[in-house]
């Protein structure tokens, strides 16, 4: 998978594989910031049968009312600040949350996806990625007791090669 071309086949398979894995804490939405994550969100949505939650990154005209918002610094986007905006109409206290997205690296998309729910008072009963760069320690930025699961985890990048973790299943 690059920026520019998607592997259909792929993202329903990892669809699967993060649906399986969270399915019996019994997510009733899943939240996920645009746009990236929507790539492994819609995939893992349809396999658990709930909707995806986008979360917006700036407020359209068409984005009537009130919303819940959140800020995060964005490494990839080259600027110090990225928004999140969600309608207030679409989330609330009866929500359990699985949040997916394409790469935790350090956990500022995760973070704030979990400040947005917690203002909601939603309950946030896991993160789901395809991909962790476990030396870049974002996990440490998701709060204590929320379970997180990498179908790929880069362990590091040494001489040129990446270090991916070996999966021992």
């Amino acid at each position: 998978m690059t920026h520019h071309l998607a592997d259909s086949n792929l993202l329903k398979r990892c669809g699967e594989e993060l649906a399986e894995h969270f399915r019996h804490l019994s997510p009733t939405k899943i939240l996920t910031a645009e746009v990236s994550g929507i790539l492994a969100a819609l995939p893992t949505g349809m396999e658990l049968g709930i909707p995806v939650l986008i979360a917006r990154k700036e407020v359209p005209k068409t984005m009537q009312g009130p919303y819940f918002h959140d800020s995060l610094h964005s490494r990839t986007k080259g600027h110090n600040k990225t928004d999140l905006f969600i309608l207030t109409e679409y989330i609330g206290s009866q929500d359990r949350l699985l949040i997916i997205d394409d790469v935790l690296a350090r956990g500022e998309t995760a973070a704030a996806l979990i400040r947005v729910a917690d203002l909601a008072g939603a309950e946030v009963v896991g993160v789901g990625v395809l991909v962790e760069k476990t030396f870049e320690a974002g996990r440490d930025r998701i709060r204590a007791g929320v379970p997180v699961h990498a179908l790929c985890t880069i362990m590091g990048v040494c001489g040129g090669r990446i270090l991916i973790e070996e999966d021992d299943r």
